[in-house]
């Protein structure tokens, strides 16, 4: 009963189908953008991502490729000019407006990989104006006294992977390793974040990835 804005569905078809963009039908007649995904295509079945907005229920149909003057006059996700000099994507996503930058390795707050800028459209707010913090990082054991204070968002560099990248979805994958510490179990660690940017969605997703590992602290 509830009501979505810019829902992110992803949905397949028993089709191999090549367009990038298609256009389907709601339920209420609206018409809605799809956009066609590398990941999840093939066998003959194709993956594609919808940004929704309804109250209820719904039903997707999916119809016929967008034209070419369709595709140009697409509102979407707009990439705009970084601020940071290790930005590798600023993006305008109809409801943020973000930098994802791949840091810097030198041990302070401004060289932090992650989201180094964020600031809602809806009002306007940048939550980190300064640059001097990043969302995304994370800790667990590493950034302890025992382990000598490995700051993994301060202490490395990452690189960036794009797995996606149209007007209603960007998919970015972080890739990095941890500085060794003290604690012998804990050196040699890989991460790797998924980071998803849906058009005007009201949050964006990420998820984590790191080698396993046991340690007492």
């Amino acid at each position: 009963a509830g009501s979505r804005v810019s829902e992110p569905v992803v949905f397949t078809v028993p089709a191999d189908l090549a367009a990038p963009l298609y256009w389907a039908d709601l339920a209420d007649g609206a018409r809605v953008a799809c956009q066609r995904l590398s990941t999840g295509s093939g066998d003959g079945h194709t993956a594609f991502i919808a940004c929704l907005s309804f109250t209820g229920k719904t039903r997707l149909m999916l119809g016929e490729p967008m034209t070419e003057a369709e595709i140009a006059g697409l509102p979407g996700i707009r990439i705009l000019k970084g601020r940071e000099a290790d930005c590798f994507a600023r993006l305008d996503t109809g409801a943020f407006d973000l930098e994802l930058c791949s840091g810097t390795a030198e041990g302070t707050g401004a060289s932090k990989w992650g989201l180094r800028h964020f600031k809602g459209l809806a009002d306007g707010f940048e939550l980190l104006p300064s640059g001097n913090n990043a969302i995304g990082g994370f800790y667990g054991p590493f950034f302890t006294p025992e382990n000598g204070l490995i700051n993994p968002p301060e202490h490395t560099r990452v690189e960036v992977d794009i797995v996606e990248r149209g007007p209603l979805l960007h998919h970015y994958i972080m890739r990095g390793l941890i500085p060794d510490g003290l604690l012998p179990e804990l050196r040699g660690k890989h991460f790797a974040i998924d980071w998803r940017f849906t058009y005007g969605t009201p949050y964006f997703q990420r998820r984590y990835e790191v080698d396993d590992f046991q340690t007492v602290i």
